[in-house]
C-alpha cells in the first residue's frame, strides 16, 4: 500500500506539478473498540483515551497541496521518533537524491533522528523542528545567561491572523549552536561481544547544529501569569491535604507522601518552587510542613516566551524570519489528522483483522489525498474552497431515479451539481456527470415502451 500511494503521488507531481520538496512528519493516535487479540498493533499508549486500546497512524505530507507521500500503522504504545526512519527513506525515494526539507515536531526530532538525517543524505536533507523542553532547561538556561539583552533581534513574523488584523510584531531570535552526540553502533562481533564493551571502546558521533532561541513577548507575561495560578492552586491543595492528615487513608507517612506526589505530578516546576516536609511528632502523629523558595522564581521566569528551533540551514539561506515562518506551516499536518478523524471518519476503528484495519486505514488516507488534491487544483484555477468543504459539495451531488407511471419507464436526473464540478472534470479529463445522465437515458427506447403499454392496456 506505501508503494501505491508513493505512485500516485509521483503521478500527481509529474502530471500537475505538485511541488515534493518540503515534508511534514507526525504522528496520531487512533482509538480501537472491540477484542483485538490477534491484532499485536493494538496496544495500550501514553495520552491515550482512558479505557481504550490504540493503533498510532505516522503519516508525511507534502507542503502546500498537503497531499500524504507516506502513511503507516504501527503499535499503538510506539513514540513517533522510534517510526521516523521509516518515513526518512520513503522521503527520499521520492525526492530521487533531489535537495529537500523535513518538518518535525519535538516528539520526532531526536538526536538519533537529526544523525540520520545529517549522515544519510548526501547533505541533500534539511530539517526543522523544535528542541524538548524537558530536555534543554539547562541548556537553554546557560544561554540565555551568557547572552547580553542587545543579543536578541527583533524579527517580522506575525500570524496571517496578526497581519490580516495589523497588530504589532512580537518575537525576538538569538543565534546560537547546539551540541549532541549521538552513541553509534559498534561493529557486529556477536551480540555477547557488544554487551562486553568497555566504555572506553563506545564510539560517538558529535554533531554541531545552529539553534535559534525565540522569545514570543506576548506569551510572557501569560505564562507568568499561569505559573501564579499554579502557585495558589498546589497552595490551596497543600492546604486541603494538611487538613485531612491522620484520618481515613492517611494514616501512614508512605500515604501521605503519595499525596503529596499525586498534587506535584506532571508539574515539574512546582515541585522545584517548593519544600515539602513530612514527618511523626513526638505523639506519633504525621505533621506536614512547606515552604516555598522565591529565589526560584525569577530562574523560571526567564525561561517564559522562550523556544528553540534546531536547523541544520545555513543563517545566510534562511534566516530566523523565514526559519520561524517555515516552521509553522507544519499547522498543515494537524489539519490533516482533524480531516482524517473529522471529516472522514477516522476518528475511531472498529474493525478487528489486521489486514482489514490496514486497508480501511489507507483508504481514509487515499480518499484525504484524492479531496486535497482536488482542492490545491481548484485553488490554482481561482476556486479556493477547503477540502473538507469540497467534501460536503460532492457529497451533496445526486442522481436520482424516476419512473414514469403507469407504464414504469426508469429515468435518471442530477440534481445538486456544483460548479466545481466542471473544473474538475477538465482537469481529470472525466465524464460530466450529466454527460453520463444523458447517455443512460439515451439508451431507453420511450416510444417503443409507450406504444406496447397502449397496446397492452387499450387494444380492442
Amino acid at each position: 500500500m506505501a508503494n501505491v500511494l508513493q505512485d500516485i503521488v509521483l503521478s500527481a507531481s509529474k502530471k500537475f506539478g505538485v511541488p515534493l520538496n518540503t515534508f511534514y512528519n507526525d504522528t496520531s493516535s487512533i482509538p480501537v473498540s472491540g477484542v483485538m487479540e490477534d491484532n499485536d498493533k493494538v496496544q495500550y499508549g501514553y495520552g491515550g483515551l482512558p479505557g481504550l486500546k490504540q493503533l498510532i497512524l505516522n503519516l508525511t505530507i507534502a507542503s502546500g497541496a498537503s497531499l500524504p507521500v507516506t502513511s503507516s500503522i504501527d503499535s499503538g504504545n510506539v513514540q513517533g521518533g522510534t517510526t521516523f526512519e521509516r518515513s526518512f527513506e520513503k522521503v527520499k525515494e521520492i525526492t530521487d537524491d533531489q535537495e529537500f526539507e523535513m518538518i518535525i515536531d519535538r516528539g520526532i526530532l531526536t538526536q538519533d533522528n537529526m544523525h540520520l538525517m545529517l549522515t544519510n543524505s548526501n547533505q541533500k536533507a534539511f530539517f526543522i523542528g523544535p528542541l524538548k523542553d524537558e530536555l534543554s532547561k539547562n541548556w537553554v538556561l546557560e544561554q540565555l545567561n551568557e547572552a547580553k539583552k542587545d543579543d536578541f533581534a527583533a524579527i517580522d513574523y506575525r500570524s496571517k491572523k496578526e497581519i490580516e488584523r495589523n497588530l504589532p510584531r512580537h518575537y525576538e531570535a538569538l543565534e546560537t549552536k547546539y551540541t549532541f552526540k549521538v552513541k553509534l553502533e559498534p561493529p557486529s562481533e556477536g551480540s555477547k561481544n557488544k554487551k562486553q564493551l568497555k566504555k572506553s571502546k563506545r564510539i560517538f558521533a558529535t554533531h554541531t547544529i545552529r539553534a535559534v532561541i525565540y522569545c514570543d513577548l506576548n506569551k510572557k507575561p501569560k505564562e507568568q501569569e499561569r505559573r501564579q495560578k499554579r502557585i495558589t492552586s498546589t497552595e490551596d491543595a497543600l492546604v486541603e491535604l494538611n487538613g485531612k492528615l491522620n484520618k481515613r487513608n492517611l494514616i501512614t507517612k508512605e500515604a501521605c507522601e503519595k499525596a503529596v506526589d499525586n498534587i506535584f505530578k506532571g508539574q515539574p516546576e512546582m515541585r522545584r518552587l517548593f519544600n515539602v516536609t513530612i514527618k511523626l511528632n513526638q505523639h506519633n502523629a504525621i505533621v506536614m510542613s512547606w515552604s516555598k523558595d522565591e529565589a526560584i522564581i525569577p530562574e523560571l521566569e526567564k525561561t517564559d516566551g522562550i523556544f528553540v528551533l534546531l536547523t541544520n540551514h545555513d543563517k545566510e539561506k534562511v534566516d530566523a524570519n523565514e526559519l520561524l515562518t517555515r516552521y509553522r506551516g507544519r499547522n498543515d499536518i494537524e489539519i490533516s489528522f482533524r480531516f482524517l478523524k473529522g471529516s472522514l471518519d477516522l476518528q475511531q476503528v472498529f474493525l478487528r483483522n489486521p489486514e482489514r484495519v490496514d486497508a480501511y486505514c489507507f483508504l481514509k488516507v487515499l480518499a484525504m489525498l484524492v479531496l486535497n488534491l482536488a482542492a490545491w487544483l481548484l485553488a490554482k484555477n481561482g476556486k479556493k474552497m477547503s477540502p473538507q468543504k469540497l467534501q460536503r459539495e460532492l457529497g451533496d451531488l445526486t442522481i436520482s431515479e424516476q419512473r414514469l407511471q403507469p407504464i414504469g419507464i426508469r429515468h435518471w436526473n442530477g440534481t445538486n451539481i456544483p460548479n466545481t464540478i466542471d473544473v474538475l472534470v477538465n482537469l481529470f479529463k472525466l465524464p460530466h456527470p450529466l454527460e453520463l445522465i444523458e447517455v443512460i437515458n439515451s439508451a431507453i427506447n420511450f416510444s417503443y415502451h409507450i406504444e406496447k403499454w397502449f397496446k397492452d392496456n387499450f387494444r380492442k
